[in-house]
């Protein structure tokens, strides 16, 4: 049996290594997910490419390929589940920041969730606060990570030095991405880039040339931002391109891909930009994320380890900041009555934590036969979650058997393996 990706070390502290039983009959794990001879397990998050049906048989039970024939995995996934979260309860000390410097923009996207809103923009003494907070609650024996945020960020880009230049009198190891349109990057310094110790940049691309400029709103941006990219490359900067999908004009993605292709340090991702996507919606992307991946600028990935935390919304380790210190459970809102605390206090609000930390009770029936049940932490308010019944569900499979084909060596067969016939018939005992 060989090692695609391993398990996730939290999942296995929770559930432990199986041992096989005498007399038990074990089946196929009812939510593997299949790829040929390599396979995916959802519940401990480890793929792998099984060699030899006979000789992995006792490997397979361990690592819960094959389970007792009565297995029930809506009662596993929900302990485990449970099990997580009271682990995350008490972290010791934060490992991530999302700080707004101000929600104002100087782009004017039509599509932007936070038009209509109020302008808010962080003072330098809030700054100073937010340094201060950071230096209580940060976790002391390791790294941090702290992610720029907006409106855009770069419009108030001197609370940045402020906050930044307060962490490194104390020595704090940090490293920081910045989300920004990049059209303000051309007055960003050198020095003030490596003062920030910014790892990566992401940008959004919704087309190319002057169709960019009037989405965004900004007349010859497209040209300044190709600079901006190749700047950033001399720097050792990272150019993370996030380009929007607008449905039925998958055309724009590729003319985005291939005009950046030019460049060094980049690496490309694509989003459905409306909340109307359909199946043929994934499809087209799930094609294009191939042409991304075979272009070098995509990776062809299992999802990311869970520890029971879908997003900053219920990690604890993680705190999301307004430009006026309010604390926020997700970056999509700096606002209103989501707020649950402040940097300045201790108070926080309980009822708003709670909401938040809500998952999906999964009351379909078809979520309990669902391969992804296991791993499907979806957080009944957040705003970005796709809907299974839309195509979902299928596209976020077809992404996993894609990694299994590029881990175990695309389609060529890389070993005698196991069919999943093959795979029903290792029962009894191991």
């Amino acid at each position: 049996m060989k090692i695609l990706k391993r398990a996730n070390a939290s999942r296995l502290e929770l559930i432990g290594y199986q041992s096989p039983e005498p007399g038990v009959k074990y089946v196929p794990n009812p939510c593997l997910i299949q790829e040929k001879e390599a396979v995916f397990n959802p519940i401990t998050e480890e793929a792998i490419l099984i060699e030899d049906t006979q000789k992995d048989r006792r490997a397979l039970v361990n690592g819960w390929y094959l389970v007792p024939e009565r297995f029930d995995v809506v009662s596993v996934a929900h302990m485990m589940r449970q099990k997580q979260m009271a682990t995350m309860a008490k972290p010791h000390g934060k490992t991530g920041y999302t700080i707004f410097t101000t929600t104002a923009c100087n782009a004017h996207c039509g599509y932007c969730f936070e038009r209509g809103y109020d302008v808010l923009t962080m003072s330098e003494e809030t700054a100073r606060q937010v340094a201060e907070y950071i230096l209580k609650t940060c976790r002391k024996n390791g790294a941090i990570s702290i992610k720029w945020f907006g409106g855009e960020p770069l419009v108030n880009k001197d609370v940045i030095s402020v906050i930044c230049t307060r962490l490194n009198e104390y020595h704090i190891n940090f490293t920081s991405d910045i989300t920004t349109n990049g059209d303000l990057l051309q007055k960003c310094t050198d020095e003030e880039l490596k003062l920030w110790r910014i790892k990566s940049v992401q940008l959004t691309f919704d087309d190319v040339g002057d169709t960019y400029d009037k989405i965004k709103g900004l007349p010859g941006a497209y040209e300044r931002l190709h600079a901006s990219i190749d700047r950033l490359a001399k720097l050792g900067i990272w150019a993370s391109i996030r380009i929007h999908y607008a449905p039925g004009k998958m055309d724009a993605c590729y003319r985005v891909a291939k005009a950046l292709a030019i460049h060094k340090n980049v690496r490309m991702y694509c989003r459905i930009l409306y909340d109307k996507e359909q199946p043929e919606d994934y499809a087209a992307l799930l094609k294009f994320e191939e042409y991304l991946i075979q272009n070098g600028f995509m990776r062809a990935s299992f999802p990311n380890g869970s520890n029971g935390a879908h997003c900053m919304a219920d990690r604890p380790t993680h705190a999301c900041i307004t430009p006026t210190g309010e604390l926020s459970p997700c970056e999509h809102f700096a606002y209103g009555e989501n707020m649950y605390g402040n940097i300045n206090t201790r108070n926080r609000n309980g009822s708003v934590l709670a909401k938040w930390a809500q998952k999906e009770k999964h009351i379909h029936v078809e979520c309990a036969s669902c391969p992804l049940y296991a791993c499907c932490e979806k957080i009944v308010m957040c705003p970005s979650e796709g809907k299974c019944e839309n195509g979902y569900k299928e596209y976020q499979i077809a992404r996993i058997k894609r990694a299994l084909r590029y881990a175990s060596g695309g389609t060529k067969r890389m070993v005698s393996g196991a069919t999943q016939q093959e795979l029903s018939q290792m029962c009894g005992i191991c």
